[in-house]
């Protein structure tokens, strides 16, 4: 009876290893959720990384040289006439009393654009640089900038000191000096391309990812019923998310975005992020299977050294703020939450690091 019993016990327990088997906490793989292909030695397309002298130019134009336009004296021109960019001074009076708001220096003003008071663009035509002059204006009624003036009459005092026109800088060492860290277009140029260098990278690991990611799930094969209720789940996410991101951006949600910004019918934006989530889980799962054939696990130390990246790029000030969102997210011990996604990323260096350019 006692052996039965055993044998029972034994049976019982073998049932129970395997019904539970290996679980990934964030992707919500299950031990045979996934039959891999192969995922060593993938192979890809490698980009080249190369940049030219002609973006940096590009790039020396739109960082620098656009973002500087300068005030250049219009020579031989010292009459003001409408369209005129002047740089002036002007202080307005009522009742011979200088009121609030209606004295400036150092003024750019573009003789004759709108928006300004009747009568005060045309006080400026025919002013003389370095002459004082003066015109009368009224107010409107009603003036909602400052209704105590609605109606009144006021003169003004001006003083046009330049006729300017707008040009770009060159692109010199002092400019460069100026506007920069650097002191020499030289230095400013390397800089450039370094960090040009370093974009077009990333868009290469990324991109490289992509491409063996993409095989290695093309060549496995997946539980549709258990990836299905994490789909739905990925796919809320993805759209709260965009939604959030469309909003503060934008003003719209993602909806409004991709059907009124990109044109997209109702179908093609429920497809699009019906394939986006499919793709995502599909991913996080390979990952979780390759972690679970692999037998991948996360030390202490490697625990410790994510969850304080996770902590800095979240915005968390503390780790046990970060734990506590993880544990409310998951409902699962938040360090298992991170030894989860240590595994994961040491599934993805392991695929990423076999792969073989083609």
């Amino acid at each position: 009876m006692k052996t039965r019993i055993l044998i029972v016990m034994c049976v019982l327990a073998c049932l129970c290893l395997t019904a539970c088997g290996t679980h990934d906490i964030i992707s919500g793989y299950n031990s045979g959720d996934v039959k891999l292909g192969q995922y060593k030695e993938v192979t890809y397309d490698p980009q080249e990384v190369v940049v030219t002298d002609e973006e940096i130019s590009e790039k020396v134009q739109t960082n620098l040289i656009n973002n500087h336009e300068q005030n250049v004296d219009v020579e031989g021109k010292t009459v003001v006439e409408e369209g005129d960019l002047i740089i002036c001074d002007y202080t307005g009076y009522t009742d011979g009393v200088a009121f609030d708001g209606g004295s400036t220096t150092d003024a750019e003003i573009q003789v004759g654009a709108s928006g300004m008071i009747p009568g005060f663009m045309e006080g400026f035509i025919g002013a003389e640089i370095g002459v004082e002059k003066e015109f009368d204006v009224t107010f409107p009624d009603p003036y909602e900038v400052n209704p105590d003036l609605a109606g009144k009459p006021a003169t003004f005092k001006i003083l046009v000191k330049r006729i300017v026109k707008k040009e770009l800088p060159q692109y010199t060492d002092e400019i460069v000096q100026k506007y920069s860290e650097y002191t020499t277009t030289a230095e400013y140029d390397e800089s450039i391309r370094t960090s040009l260098t370093e974009e077009k990278q990333k868009s290469a690991d990324t991109k490289k990812k992509y491409d063996i990611m993409l095989k290695i799930i093309r060549a496995s094969e997946f539980d549709e019923r258990a990836l299905a209720p994490h789909v739905i789940e990925n796919r809320e996410r993805l759209l709260s998310d965009s939604d959030q991101l469309y909003q503060s951006y934008l003003g719209v949600d993602a909806y409004t975005y991709y059907t009124s910004y990109l044109q997209m019918s109702d179908e093609e934006f429920s497809d699009y992020f019906d394939s986006l989530a499919k793709m995502q889980t599909e991913y996080t799962y390979l990952l979780a299977a390759v972690a679970d054939k692999e037998d991948l696990t996360a030390t202490d130390a490697e625990i410790d050294e994510l969850a304080d990246k996770m902590r800095e790029s979240y915005g968390y000030e503390t780790l046990e703020d970060m734990y506590t969102s993880l544990k409310s997210t998951y409902n699962e011990p938040a360090r298992d939450v991170v030894a989860s996604q240590v595994r994961l990323n040491k599934a993805l260096e392991l695929i990423t690091s076999t792969a073989l350019p083609n």
